[in-house]
């Protein structure tokens, strides 16, 4: 569950109920609680865990909403009444994990693909946020994560190798000659 805090409400994102919760952060007025759930007939079918949101100037809440695994997410705006006013679907293979109000942009993290993608208020996808370095950076760390991913690949395909080298050795020396009969089957 993600929160955000505004100047006189704490909001929750409710994964496990998928809903959107607001609490009134004020000690002096009264407790309050109020729950918005999470559906839009535009949310793609697995997409009901809200996971992570940002607030626009507007007072329009911007919450990623995945499937099960927190992944594939769909952005669904809440408006000024904090109910669900339309959703952008994020382009296959995206996989955010973050969003934040930034100089009149949304960003939206995704770690997977290394890329911040920038979002106007309206929801029109602009250029990905930064400048070349900060771009090729994130390439670089792709890189790699590419090779971190490969890598218990590599370590089992050396350790098969070796085992194969051993066995071959033990042969060549008469090791493996003495493991007939019934010792072997012991």
């Amino acid at each position: 569950n993600q929160t955000l805090q505004t100047q006189d409400w704490l909001w929750v994102a409710n994964t496990n109920q998928h809903q959107i919760v607001q609490l009134r952060k004020s000690a002096l007025a009264p407790q309050s609680r109020n729950e918005f759930p999470i559906a839009h007939p535009d949310l793609r079918p697995t997409r009901r865990y809200p996971f992570a949101m940002a607030q626009d100037p507007e007072k329009r809440l911007w919450v990623l909403v995945g499937d099960f695994g927190m992944r594939n997410a769909d952005l669904l705006i809440l408006g000024q009444t904090h109910q669900p006013e339309r959703v952008i679907p994020l382009a296959s293979g995206q996989d955010p994990n973050a969003i934040v109000l930034f100089d009149q942009h949304m960003l939206v993290t995704d770690m997977s693909n290394f890329v911040v993608q920038r979002l106007d208020l309206q929801g029109k996808v602009l250029a990905p946020f930064g400048d070349d370095v900060f771009r090729a950076e994130l390439a670089d760390a792709q890189q790699q994560a590419q090779w971190a991913r490969r890598l218990p690949s590599l370590l089992m395909y050396c350790i098969g190798v070796l085992v194969v080298v051993a066995l071959w050795l033990a042969w060549k020396a008469g090791e493996l000659g003495q493991l007939r009969g019934s010792a072997w089957r012991q």
